[in-house]
């Protein structure tokens, strides 16, 4: 017998909960991407109703559920006719499993009594206590960001109420739970103040910062499983698209273009776990953009799909499936008449047993997730930089962006490849852009390079800062030709992209100030292709470090040098960190994300100076 409930048993029931919400929340994300073009409050909806299956203990109980089981992970089972509640049981409805699994969880947590305590017990209460103390470090972090976000605003000045001006904020947000506050950067100009204004006041009507609340909370009550996490960042994001559907619904088309300018305009990088405040430009901003300038009210027939599938949604995820207390007893009648081959008397029909095996045939296997064969017309793979994907040649007839990110690589330059979602996009603005130009005439002075270039088909074009794309090409009767193509839209939306996929960062180098460490990775011809790493906190070194790199010149075009096979990663005094692709040879030059400098202090420099610095690493 078990005595009292202890920390095992509560977590056997939240995983219990969580497997069978676990079903409701992949249904979510699924209904997410067939519907896109649905208001996005309506999927904010369906997180609520998940939410009510992660929070309520007993749902009626319907022949329409198509839930498997209500507790798929028992505490019992029946051996020889007898039930154990020291063994643990799944029941998934799929008699294969059931047969493959349960003989095996009944020899690993037999029991004797002459033991102290039963295996069962032991691990459940092991994984109950480190399920406890990861919901404690959650609280506690959240806790800790709302004390931290407190002390950087209680200097704040209130403009109006609940809206404040602060000097330390970077982007706006809302704080609090019973009086929310609205903080905004004091560098906002007033016609950008009147547009997030209207954004933080929808999240107030709405109370998202109430729902987000109890989305973190849920996340830390089950932070164990990998859907949640996921559904809590799609949830996030749901929130921010619904509140931006509701401002642009009372805009003019100029005012959207605004809009979205100023949603980029505040965008900044998103934190881990994406805690309590309610920032503006924190999720998806390349996403919100495209759904604020593409926003149209929806039609008739989308809310009547999206009744019904509220409807359906309800009736199989909310509801239990009947009888679920029959199964055990049914096991301990037919266990009675149990061959000795072990077929525990499942009382199920036979039909529920699989028809065909699951099978991978050797000679045709199926491609890795965003590995392409490698043919004439497809791209090489190269390297999985931030898990994603990078290649080493274009791909025909996709748009490809060429980077070359800060990383020790083994080509100078990678291709990303955007997904299917953003090709079309991506592609469409291309098609459109006027690529007529001019006789060459150094169009690009006075433009520096953002360290991308866009190809398509037998485009080639440069990005630059501003918004602007370089293009040259060859006209059968005037020759070359270059043209300065203003496409900020298209600019903006490859900078989002590459941010958030590729975790490319755009640095001023004037800003590489009070240096605190400085850690150097190097694999190159001179250590013998062998990778070494070194990391300095001298402070006279560090100074000369700073007074190198703060003033190096942009060079337009890029370094002859190759740079790829050393990378110098700097952290500063305020937490940001900045890596810069060193040159291996002579050549005093570095890259940060392909834009290339030229860093010698005098004339004649070697860079070898630089690498004399780090003593640990041979040359």
């Amino acid at each position: 017998m078990r005595g009292k409930m202890n920390m095992g048993d509560i977590f056997l029931k939240l995983l219990n909960r969580s497997i069978t919400a676990g079903w409701f929340l992949l249904a979510v994300l699924c209904i997410r991407l067939i519907f896109r073009k649905a208001p996005k409050w309506m999927h904010c909806l369906l997180w609520g109703m998940a939410a009510v299956r992660l929070i309520c203990p007993f749902f009626v109980e319907s022949g329409f559920s198509i839930l498997p089981s209500t507790e798929p992970i028992k505490t019992s089972t029946v051996v020889d006719g007898e039930v154990r509640n020291d063994i643990p049981s799944i029941d998934s409805r799929l008699t294969i499993v059931e047969n493959t699994i349960n003989p095996l969880l009944t020899e690993s947590f037999s029991y004797r009594e002459s033991e102290s305590a039963a295996p069962l017990q032991i691990v459940t209460y092991a994984v109950g206590v480190a399920w406890a103390c990861g919901t404690v470090l959650l609280i506690v972090y959240a806790m800790g960001s709302m004390i931290r976000l407190n002390r950087l605003v209680r200097e704040a000045v209130c403009v109006k109420d609940p809206i404040y001006l602060c000097d330390a904020v970077r982007s706006p947000f809302i704080l609090g739970i019973v009086r929310p506050r609205i903080y905004l950067p004091s560098a906002l100009c007033e016609k950008e103040m009147g547009y997030i204004i209207a954004h933080e006041s929808a999240h107030l009507k709405r109370k998202d910062h109430w729902w987000k609340l109890l989305g973190y909370f849920l996340l830390c009550v089950y932070w164990f499983h990998p859907l949640c996490w996921v559904s809590y960042a799609m949830f996030c994001k749901d929130l921010e698209l619904a509140c931006d559907e509701k401002v642009a619904r009372g805009l003019t088309f100029h005012e959207k273009k605004e809009y979205a300018r100023v949603l980029l305009s505040c965008t900044r990088q998103r934190s881990l776990l994406m805690v309590c405040p309610l920032a503006f430009g924190e999720v998806g901003v390349r996403e919100r953009v495209k759904s604020v300038l593409n926003y149209k009210k929806p039609t008739l027939w989308m809310m009547i799909a999206a009744a019904a599938v509220f409807a359906v949604s309800a009736l199989c995820f909310l509801t239990d499936p009947p009888d679920q207390d029959a199964f055990l007893q049914a096991d301990q009648a037919e266990a009675e008449n149990a061959s000795s081959q072990g077929e525990n008397g499942d009382s199920r029909p036979l039909e529920r047993m699989p028809v065909e095996k699951t099978s991978t045939q050797k000679g045709s296997p199926e491609p890795e997730r965003g590995i392409l064969p490698q043919t004439k017309e497809t791209a090489a793979e190269g390297d999985i930089i931030q898990d994603v994907v990078l290649y080493e040649r274009p791909e025909a007839d996709k748009v490809c962006i060429e980077i070359q990110p800060c990383v020790i690589r083994k080509h100078l330059f990678y291709y990303y490849i955007p997904p299917q979602e953003d090709q079309k996009w991506l592609s469409g603005q291309i098609e459109a852009l006027d690529l007529q130009g001019g006789p060459l005439n150094k169009r690009w002075e006075g433009y520096k390079e953002t360290g991308w270039k866009i190809l398509y088909h037998d485009i080639i074009m440069t990005g630059l800062e501003g918004g602007f794309l370089y293009y040259t090409y060859y006209d059968e009767e005037k020759g070359m030709m270059e043209s300065l193509i203003e496409a900020p839209k298209l600019c903006d939306y490859i900078r989002i992209l590459l941010t958030e996929e590729a975790g490319y960062q755009n640095y001023d180098v004037s800003e590489i100030k009070d240096i605190v460490s400085a850690k150097l990775e190097v694999n190159a011809i001179f250590t013998d292709r062998q990778p070494y790493s070194q990391t300095i906190t001298d402070a006279e070194t560090l100074q000369k470090f700073e007074d190198w790199f703060k003033n190096a010149k942009y060079i337009f075009g890029g370094a002859d040098c190759g740079n790829q096979c050393a990378c110098l990663e700097l952290t500063l005094a305020d937490g940001d960190v900045v890596k810069l692709s060193m040159a291996t040879d002579s050549c005093p030059n570095f890259s940060i994300n392909g834009v290339a400098y030229d860093y010698r202090p005098v004339p004649n420099w070697d860079n070898s100076e630089f690498f004399k610095c780090f003593d640990e690493i041979p040359r």
